[in-house]
């Protein structure tokens, strides 16, 4: 007989009282004729998923997997109507996600104890399985970042690190790194991803640019200076994009350049590369530069030549954003809030330096074709020399 039960996410956050926005049904007793035959469109190429003809959620067939090659894409999916709910609860990563409720009667079906964990705060695996998909590793680390009041079961833990230690985790694919990291880090204990990754001993592997990750996985992940819990609050209400390049600046020294190539190569959207270049180089500079805190407060000389250096004055937003990810991570080392001037007033300062269009064309009619350029630079340093006589430290918060 054909049955639909909601299952995941959506019965995990039900439990927990919080309000979940991903729908996911398992269909027992079906086929992909069958679903086909209501309406629904086929949209799995691995296995039978299915979209609603009315409110588009996902309906999946029951199924379980069996393992027949490395990673987490070596498996054989077997769906047909006589898996039961059981079995496909079964194949899930943890027992708080392997929960169904019976959308007729609201009964739930929990063979593993997930509601007993999710009241224990306990993130546990389902069965010996788990250690088959090297993924899992990074979803549990992820979990542990979302709800950073729950615990890892040590058997669990145990598991994963066998499966770092068989070598599967080196059959992960960068795209899946990059989205589980990118999922992890938002929450506001996004650090908490990097200590489950330390713990296995898989962190440095991935992330070997990041301070924190240690060789030896006894030891915690532990950034230098600054606790791990003081950047997770001071990158709290940061987008995706500034929290990657905060994580990126070392709290101790200048930061290895080569640490936009790091996530460059996990696939990390090039605006976030870009973003994670122009912030290490801004940081390097001021690190290699010898400036004094009092350049960073007023319109100076080397305030100039640092926006210069950065296609500040024809780029500023790309210039001013990795500004301010570098004045908050100073200002975290430093506990100084006010050691840099604050981004609104520097994007003033770039605005007022910029030539008008009736001083580019008076630079332009009094300047040979090949001294145009360097004319019209020498005007804005005019322009921010007058700027620095008439403007003291400013700040806003």
């Amino acid at each position: 007989m054909e049955k639909v039960y909601l299952v995941g996410g959506a019965v995990r956050d039900a439990i927990m009282g919080k309000e979940s926005h991903d729908l996911d049904y398992v269909v027992v007793g079906s086929s992909p004729e069958k679903m086909i035959a209501k309406g629904f469109k086929q949209v799995g190429a691995d296995f039978p998923v299915f979209l609603h003809p009315e409110t588009g959620d996902e309906y999946a067939l029951a199924r379980t997997e069996r393992k027949t090659g490395n990673g987490y894409a070596g498996f054989e999916t077997v769906f047909d109507e006589t898996v039961t709910i059981e079995d496909d609860l079964s194949r899930r990563d943890l027992t708080i996600n392997a929960i169904a409720q019976d959308l007729e009667t609201g009964e739930f079906i929990d063979p593993f104890g997930g509601v007993q964990d999710i009241k224990d705060k306990n993130l546990k695996h389902v069965s010996d399985a788990f250690k088959e998909d090297p993924l899992r590793i990074l979803r549990v680390a992820r979990f542990y970042a979302r709800f950073p009041d729950f615990k890892i079961d040590p058997t669990t833990m145990e598991l994963m690190r066998e499966i770092y230690d068989s070598g599967e985790t080196k059959f992960l694919t960068k795209e899946r790194i990059w989205k589980e990291l990118s999922r992890a880090i938002i929450y506001t204990e996004g650090s908490k991803f990097f200590q489950v990754l330390q713990n296995v001993g898989m962190g440095k592997d991935l992330f070997p640019l990041i301070d924190g990750f240690k060789t030896d996985r006894n030891i915690d992940f532990t950034t230098s200076k600054v606790s791990a819990f003081e950047i997770d609050s001071r990158l709290n209400k940061m987008d995706l994009k500034d929290k990657i390049a905060g994580w990126s600046l070392s709290t101790y020294d200048v930061t290895d350049p080569n640490i936009s190539s790091m996530w460059k190569s996990l696939s990390a959207p090039s605006s976030i590369v870009d973003h994670v270049e122009m912030s290490v180089s801004l940081w390097n500079n001021i690190l290699k530069s010898g400036f004094k805190i009092e350049d960073l407060k007023k319109p100076s000389e080397p305030m100039y030549d640092l926006i210069k250096s950065h296609d500040g004055f024809r780029r500023t937003d790309r210039f001013i954003d990795a500004y301010s990810v570098v004045r908050n991570h100073f200002a975290m080392l430093s506990n100084n809030p006010k050691c840099f001037t604050d981004p609104v007033t520097v994007t003033e300062w770039i605005e007022d330096a910029k030539l008008t269009k009736d001083e580019t064309k008076n630079v332009i009619a009094n300047s040979d074709k090949k001294e145009i350029a360097v004319n019209m630079e020498k005007e804005k340093e005019k322009k921010w020399k007058k700027l620095s006589k008439s403007i003291s430290p400013k700040f806003k918060y």
